[in-house]
């Protein structure tokens, strides 16, 4: 039977690098409309997901980053739940975390399967990651009645030039 080893620091410095680039991509949805934030930190992710040695390890990875995405971009919730008399204060943070949770399961699941199976076809990786992105928001949109809140294309809605 194998030991498994403690967390190092290093693990825990990378958790949080990644939990606090899903917070700050969430900043290109309105009100703040920080595009070139999101962008950037969906390249960053990417680059720290190619070195990452498995499906399993770019699955874990994405999907804190996308936690923290959610997170911040539900912050709203919170809110929305506190009209209800009878509910504790922090019936909606839970319930924002566990959403953020859930829905973070699709776009980790697209990271995951563009690192799978375009991993290997170097020059086909950023098409395979379009597809399985693609796939992931349209079923983030229908599954369980779907919740199609804060979908990548969304940062683009204040720039004419390419909103239209």
């Amino acid at each position: 039977m194998a030991i498994r080893e403690a967390p190092t620091r290093g693990h825990s410095a990378v958790v949080a690098r990644l939990l606090l680039l899903g917070a700050t991509s969430a900043t290109g949805f309105a009100p703040l409309g920080l595009w070139p934030v999101t962008l950037t930190a969906l390249a960053l992710l990417i680059t720290q997901l190619d070195r990452q040695p498995g499906c399993w390890s770019v699955f874990r990875s994405a999907w804190l980053f996308t936690i923290a995405h959610f997170a911040v971009g539900l912050n709203w919730l919170p809110h929305a739940f506190s009209y209800q008399d009878e509910l504790p204060a922090g019936v909606g943070w839970a319930a924002t975390f566990l959403l953020s949770a859930y829905l973070g399961l699709y776009p980790a699941t697209a990271l995951a399967v563009a690192h799978r199976f375009g991993a290997r076809l170097s020059l086909l990786h950023p098409f395979v990651l379009a597809a399985s992105w693609i796939v992931a928001e349209w079923m983030r949109g229908w599954v369980l009645t779907g919740f199609p809140w804060n979908q990548l294309g969304m940062i683009w809605l204040d720039v004419p030039p390419i909103a239209h």
